[in-house]
């Protein structure tokens, strides 16, 4: 540009500080946008691999313990011995008699309640988190998978049994995809998948 004797020299300096501070503002925008970008997905890794996982895992844990909603609609929880009993169980039966011991299956149902309280309540909140994100990025690029998880979360607020039966499917198929990808990049696609569980 100084070699051009068209250009004074003021309008040099001012049009290269403009196109320095073009460059610097250009570097800040792609940084800013590369930093949004690993921030979504740091986020995404979180809600992948520890917020979902989680929430399902103590909701199914609370759940297999001490289950006052179930699908079947038949409640039932686990004393500390291990043994099962529906609610039922703690009515008069056909004969009009309570069964054997019943005051102390009482007392086994609001031990299983009280321990798992605090458990099912962080996975439902836990779960909740998981659905608000998986709601927004249904609704920023809407298709199946953002729009099934978020029903599922949804239904797995009031029956854990609904998160339970989505993940371990989806566990299972990713495992198949997973062990079918590695297979054709090894030449093997057309020998059995072998199911190495992974996420």
């Amino acid at each position: 540009m100084s070699n051009n004797p068209r250009v004074y020299p003021a309008m040099e300096a001012t049009l290269q500080k403009q196109y320095a501070a073009v460059i610097t503002q250009t570097q800040q925008m792609v940084q800013a946008e590369a930093n949004g970008r690993n921030w979504g997905q740091s986020i995404d890794l979180v809600m992948k691999y520890a917020i979902d996982p989680a929430s399902n895992i103590l909701t199914t844990s609370a759940g297999l313990k001490y289950t006052s909603r179930p699908l079947s609609g038949l409640a039932y929880f686990r004393t500390a011995s291990g043994a099962y009993y529906t609610a039922s169980d703690l009515l008069p039966q056909t004969n009009g008699k309570y069964i054997q011991g019943v005051q102390g299956i009482r007392n086994g149902a609001s031990i299983a309640a009280e321990s798992v309280k605090w458990i099912g309540r962080t996975g439902n909140y836990l779960g909740m988190l998981g659905t608000l994100y998986n709601a927004e990025k249904f609704r920023e690029n809407p298709n199946w998978e953002n729009g099934i998880e978020t029903a599922v979360g949804v239904g797995s607020y009031f029956f854990w049994e609904v998160g339970a039966a989505y993940y371990g499917g989806k566990t299972l198929y990713k495992t198949q995809q997973n062990a079918l990808r590695i297979q054709i990049e090894n030449g093997h696609e057309n020998e059995p998948a072998l199911y190495n569980i992974t996420w």
